[in-house]
C-alpha cells in the first residue's frame, strides 16, 4: 500500500508541475480537481453497475488508474472489462 501512495503522490506532483509549464492560473487546484473527477466517475459507474450492465469494482488498481488517468481512464477500464472480460 506504501508503493500505491507514492505513485499516487508522484503523479500528483508531475502532474502540478506540467500544468505549472503550460501556464495554468492554479496548477495544484486544476490536477485535484482532475484526479477527484476521475474518482468521483469510477464511484458512478460502481453505484449504477446494476443499471448499467456491467460492474466495475473498486481496487488499489481501478483506483489507481482513476486518479492517474482521470475520466478517460475510467473509460478505458470500462471498455477493457466489457471487451476484454
Amino acid at each position: 500500500m506504501p508503493i500505491f501512495l507514492s505513485v499516487i503522490c508522484l503523479a500528483f506532483i508531475v502532474f502540478s508541475l506540467a500544468e505549472a509549464v503550460a501556464g495554468a492560473q492554479s496548477p495544484v487546484g486544476k490536477s485535484v480537481s482532475e484526479m477527484a473527477l476521475g474518482a468521483a466517475f469510477l464511484l458512478v459507474l460502481h453505484v449504477f453497475e446494476y443499471q448499467t450492465g456491467f460492474s466495475m469494482p473498486i481496487t488499489a488498481e481501478t483506483l489507481g488508474a482513476s486518479l492517474i488517468l482521470g475520466v478517460p481512464g475510467v473509460l478505458l477500464l470500462a471498455g477493457l472489462n466489457r471487451f476484454f472480460l
